[in-house]
């Protein structure tokens, strides 16, 4: 059992791993760890996406960061200024690109209808944001009718 946020995310990254590598292998293998043990590890119903579990995470501790920039396919931005959430989504580019994933990594930034009440003004905050080349946006509306999403997507 974990006992620090490091070991907590050695933990669950030998675990996404371990996920990873059932669904996608097409043989059994064993595997030894600081925290799981698996023998004859295999699943014969895999994910229709294959290895591909899409995942979300956020944070900003380097160990977080590091953490998603191996295994995030979205990373949750967290609300601040533009030039705040454009620094940090650069922070994330470059964990990310140390697993060779820098083009794989997508932004959501959570906008709250109490801040911008309409999409239209979600727009105008992403031409007010100087965001990294090769950026576009995604405005989607959340479940509750009371928040929106802002996608950042990589062209």
């Amino acid at each position: 059992m974990p006992r620090n946020p490091v070991e907590m995310f050695q933990q669950t990254d030998e675990y996404l791993v371990l996920l990873k590598r059932l669904w996608s292998n097409d043989r059994s293998f064993d595997h030894q760890g600081p925290f799981y043990s698996v023998t004859a590890g295999y699943v014969d119903r895999r994910s229709p996406r294959r290895a591909g579990i899409p995942i979300r995470m956020g944070g900003t501790s380097g160990t977080a960061l590091k953490f998603a920039g191996r295994h995030a396919d979205m990373f949750e931005l967290t609300p601040g200024t533009p030039e705040e959430v454009v620094k940090l989504m650069e922070r994330m580019q470059v964990a990310a690109a140390s697993y060779g994933r820098e083009d794989k990594m997508r932004f959501a930034l959570p906008v709250s209808v109490g801040a911008l009440r309409q999409p239209f003004q979600i727009l105008r905050l992403q031409n007010s944001m100087p965001l990294p080349k090769k950026s576009t946006f995604l405005v989607r509306q959340c479940k509750s009718a009371r928040n929106w999403s802002l996608h950042v997507h990589r062209c």
